[in-house]
């Protein structure tokens, strides 16, 4: 029971830590300082691209294989379901 107090008070000084450290890791630079400072001219006109039409009642394919992201979920649940069995449970008194 100690033990398990003592590894949670870690757990959260390091969180505490971690909070308290991060916006000063973050403003180590500014943008002006990062980017070079001046900015290109801006440009005299903006004309919009052409775009093509897509066929109406479907949608665009992005890339990302369905099957893929959907595999890799079921992996998860699995591995979950595994992971609970595995567990011994803790009898409360």
């Amino acid at each position: 029971m100690r033990s398990t107090t003592r590894y949670g008070f870690i757990v959260a000084l390091v969180a505490a830590a971690v909070m308290a450290l991060a916006p000063a890791a973050m403003a180590q630079q500014s943008s002006v300082d990062g980017y070079g400072g001046a900015g290109g001219a801006p440009q005299a006109q903006v004309t919009a691209a052409p775009t093509a039409e897509a066929p109406q009642g479907s949608l665009p394919f992005s890339g990302l294989d369905l099957a893929l992201v959907a595999s890799g979920g079921l992996v998860l649940i699995l591995a979950g379901a595994a992971l609970a069995r595995l567990v011994p449970r803790k009898e409360t008194l």
